[in-house]
């Protein structure tokens, strides 16, 4: 598993175990937001998704609940 699988899937896990009565797909756009901002320095959307975009960063749609 590589260095960034990991940290996603510490981090959703982290997020999971925080706000445990919201719906999984809400734990995950939250933890998929937030390492977006992380990651790209920014809270803008459209500066988040252009990071997400240039890394490749398909995880959102790929990881567990």
């Amino acid at each position: 598993m590589d260095a960034s699988a990991l940290l996603w899937k510490q981090w959703h896990q982290q997020v999971k175990d925080l706000f445990g009565e919201m719906h999984g797909h809400q734990k995950k756009a939250l933890a998929f937001l937030v390492i977006g901002i992380v990651l790209s320095g920014t809270a803008v959307l459209q500066r988040i998704a252009e990071r997400h975009a240039r890394t490749g960063d398909q995880r959102g749609e790929n990881a567990e609940h």
